[in-house]
């Protein structure tokens, strides 16, 4: 039976398109928790419970403002105050247990949902299911407000780039195990591979193992990264040899060279998801030296590099637009000095913007060409922290 609610408590925030996940994998309500009375103000202008725009049923965060909570009298009190939908709906629901620890309500809590069950001067409780709390909630509450866009939590933005390595591995490998369940299983149908299903599946787990809570987005202790990397580095060169072994059962062990193409739209004149002799495309890149810098042309775009090594102009020859603004260069990195008051791998704090140095002193500033491509090699000399 499938469930019926998607249930992500204590996530950073999430994308407009959760909705259509969620109804997709066949759930029709949605429960969340980041107590955002006390963490995230990108919370506060959201009701108790609500509708989102791309699925139906109602998507509440408790305003308890904890996932952990003890069924204390100081959390029910303020889970009553804090409840946005006074005079509209009159449930709201309280995650209670210890959460991050796995352990669960205890009988203390138990205890304690007893004894506020029809307590004077404090809200009621009843101790049931989430789907019974989302049934009650949309038939005392049929008009539901609604939320456009995405659920974004200013507070904890830091996690988007905390541990880059950590979240460069976790993409790469999703990509390697596309890949090699795509070559596998083509090598299976035309040339009775045998399909490494139980190698994959125990590869697949080792990632999501790695996707867990803390780790992903970069809030764990430093050793916990070094493992991640560690896996990912595993699982890089298993599926690396995974891909190699389907290729050599689909393609034979020749001398002529052939692309993989994995990606959803041709390449090199071989077709999307297909494996063929690359045919050269396009024309080939023209490099002009201008100004210390360097033109770079093929036909379709054209892109100005000066000589501090920043992407100052980038047209498009059929529409003649250019996709860097007067002024603004496409490709100059900043250094901020990024102090946070609280929780210094999760949170950017607004005054980072006072302190920035932009890197812009060149070393040295090379064109390696081939003949049909060019790269454009920088060298930056170090600059010291703002």
């Amino acid at each position: 039976m499938e469930c019926e609610e998607a249930w992500l408590p204590d996530t950073f925030g999430y994308s407009a398109a959760m909705p259509q996940i969620v109804k997709a994998a066949g759930s029709k309500w949605f429960l969340t928790q980041k107590s955002p009375g006390t963490r995230s103000t990108g919370c506060r202008t959201t009701p108790s419970t609500g509708r989102e725009s791309t699925a139906p049923g109602s998507s509440p965060t408790s305003p308890v403002d904890s996932y952990n909570s003890e069924l204390s009298g100081r959390e029910l009190a303020h889970a009553e105050r804090n409840y946005r939908d006074h005079g509209r709906g009159t449930t709201s629901l309280v995650p209670f247990g210890y959460g991050d620890g796995g352990g669960g309500p205890t009988r203390e809590m138990l205890a304690a949902a007893r004894r506020t069950a029809d307590l004077e001067g404090s809200p009621t409780v009843e101790l049931g299911s989430a789907a019974s709390f989302f049934t009650r909630a949309q038939a005392e509450y049929e008009t539901l407000p609604v939320w456009v866009g995405e659920l974004y939590l200013e507070l904890h933005r830091g996690t988007y780039t905390s541990q880059a390595k950590t979240k460069l591995g976790n993409r790469r490998s999703e990509h390697l195990l596309r890949e090699a369940e795509l070559w596998c299983a083509t090598a299976a149908v035309r040339a009775g591979y045998s399909y490494p299903a139980a190698e994959l599946k125990r590869l697949w787990r080792l990632v999501l193992l790695q996707q867990f809570h803390d780790i992903l987005p970069g809030s764990s202790i430093a050793w916990v990264h070094q493992d991640a990397e560690r896996n990912y580095a595993a699982v890089g060169k298993q599926l690396e040899a995974i891909i190699a072994d389907a290729a050599r059962a689909l393609l034979g062990s020749g001398d002529s060279n052939f692309l993989l193409n994995a990606a959803p739209h041709g390449r090199h004149g071989v077709a999307a998801l297909a494996a063929a002799e690359p045919v050269p495309a396009g024309e080939p890149v023209v490099v002009t030296d201008a100004a210390g810098g360097h033109i770079l042309d093929n036909g379709v775009i054209r892109a100005v590099i000066n000589a501090d090594g920043l992407l100052v102009s980038l047209i498009d020859h059929a529409s003649g637009r250019d996709a860097i603004a007067p002024g603004q260069f496409g490709n100059l990195l900043e250094l901020h000095r990024d102090t946070p008051n609280e929780w210094d791998a999760w949170d950017i704090d607004a005054f980072y913007r006072r302190n920035v140095v932009a890197l812009t002193s060149v070393r040295s500033l090379a064109v390696e060409h081939t003949g049909r491509d060019a790269v454009v090699v920088v060298e930056r000399l170090a600059a010291p922290l703002p």
